[in-house]
């Protein structure tokens, strides 16, 4: 992971998860060290609750959200590029959280727009814009670091125009396996796939789960694949040293 990125400079607070309700502002520069990467703020109320066993519910009004250059993330991670987001009102809730277990989640949002172009080296891309009058998604799935066969998907529908594509990364459950997939927004149809191990999926469903029967538990085909395809571009990138060294001795 690249240095940590920090929040510097800022001006008012960033709401804290499902708390009583309550108005927020905020703006702040993204650093890492010195070096200033972009300028993020946002405003909006929320209000929500939470529940010792997992329970969640959450409820927002006239929010809206932007940056340029880079937007942080709470593990120290940025998104580099650029974008802005709003919504006159929202309502989601669920069980669980993902990362740390099963979890189950949805919500819906009423008269809002999206628009982000980013990356991070640590999670993923997303390339997309779009508004909407109303939109609603339902997400679900089971990861921890007890497992390197977790996933999740997401199926959301609703009523705007636009379009958007997203590419996933990253290793949310911090098991040192990391959770490929894609996402895109395609008419009035959204969703998003993610697994731990892909190939592994892909290989079940082509030989009705006896793929992972012979492989045994605990078993990553992708890690392997991915480690293997490193170890090859290793050995590739050595023996072109050495011959070039060998060449340039004449």
């Amino acid at each position: 992971m690249p240095g940590r990125y920090q929040r510097t400079g800022q001006r008012g607070s960033r709401p804290g998860q499902y708390q009583p309700s309550a108005g927020y502002a905020y703006g702040n520069e993204v650093s890492q060290g010195a070096l200033p990467y972009g300028y993020e703020g946002g405003f909006g109320i929320v209000g929500g609750a939470g529940t010792a066993n997992g329970g969640h519910i959450e409820a927002g009004l006239l929010q809206g959200s932007g940056f340029v250059g880079a937007r942080s993330e709470d593990d120290g991670t940025a998104w580099h590029g650029a974008g802005a987001h709003g919504k006159v009102a929202g309502l989601s809730g669920g069980y669980g959280q993902s990362g740390s277990g099963g979890y189950i989640q949805g919500g819906a949002d009423a008269f809002g727009f999206d628009a982000e172009a980013s990356v991070n080296p640590d999670r993923g891309a997303q390339l997309g814009a779009g508004a909407y009058i109303v939109q609603g998604a339902v997400e679900g799935g089971y990861n921890n670091a007890q497992t390197n066969q977790g996933g999740m998907a997401r199926l959301g529908v609703g009523a705007g125009v636009g379009a958007a594509g997203r590419l996933h990364w990253g290793d949310e459950d911090g098991d040192g396996f990391r959770e490929y997939g894609l996402g895109a927004d395609i008419g009035p149809v959204s969703f998003d796939l993610k697994s731990e191990d892909p190939l592994m999926a892909l290989a079940n469903g082509v030989s009705f789960g006896a793929a992972g029967a012979l492989a045994g538990p605990g078993t990553n085909l992708t890690s392997s694949a991915v480690n293997a395809v490193s170890s090859a571009g290793s050995a590739i990138g050595s023996a072109a040293s050495s011959a070039w060294d060998w060449a340039t001795d004449w």
